[in-house]
């Protein structure tokens, strides 16, 4: 079945949905772990993901030859489930790493990443009427924790990471429920860079 391609919508803040050009699907999980696989791939804070820390985070195995192969087969299934329904090939592959294909598929909480991040840096360049307005727009992306329904290691640190930034955009983004002397916005904006980019 051929489909126009679209842009396939996914939310993981506050909950997981998907859709495409406005209209909610229904992923046809093959089994649990796929749909862990997927779900591990959407944190913003990796483009990509080497097959050693996907075998980990899914089975705290080491990449090894088997595991491997498990992970581009379903890789290779999921692909065919998603071009099925939706028109759309979600993934990326280069050498061992595998990603989201960002020209095909928007995630929230990639958006939410970006945007805070741009708040940030405009913040400490001293923009900082355009830094609230980002950071206004980042507040307002965050609907809640990312994939609050999904554990592993990639999903639950991403979770925690996210959740702070968070923080740190509402502390920014309410200046008046802190006293001026206590906050050090530069100070607060240089650790938000460090975290994001750690």
């Amino acid at each position: 079945m051929n489909l126009p391609i679209n842009t396939l919508e996914i939310r993981t803040l506050g909950g997981f949905s998907l859709m495409v050009g406005k209209k909610a699907i229904t992923a046809t999980w093959p089994d649990e772990i796929s749909k862990v696989l997927f779900c591990t791939l959407l944190s913003p804070l990796d483009e990509s993901i080497t097959m050693e820390r996907l075998c980990r985070s899914l089975w705290d195995l080491p990449a090894s030859r088997t595991p491997k192969k498990r992970i581009a087969a379903k890789i290779d299934h999921l692909t065919d489930i998603f071009v099925a329904e939706t028109g759309i090939n979600p993934f990326f592959m280069i050498g061992d790493r595998v990603g989201i294909n960002s020209s095909h598929v928007s995630v929230d909480a990639h958006e939410f990443y970006r945007v805070t991040a741009e708040g940030f840096r405009l913040k400490l360049f001293g923009n900082c009427q355009a830094a609230l307005i980002k950071l206004q727009e980042a507040d307002l992306l965050y609907r809640g924790l990312f994939m609050p329904e999904m554990f592993n290691q990639v999903i639950s640190s991403t979770r925690e990471d996210l959740d702070e930034m968070h923080r740190m955009v509402v502390k920014q983004t309410m200046p008046n429920a802190h006293p001026p002397r206590q906050i050090d916005r530069r100070r607060a904006a240089e650790e938000t860079l460090t975290l994001m980019a750690a």
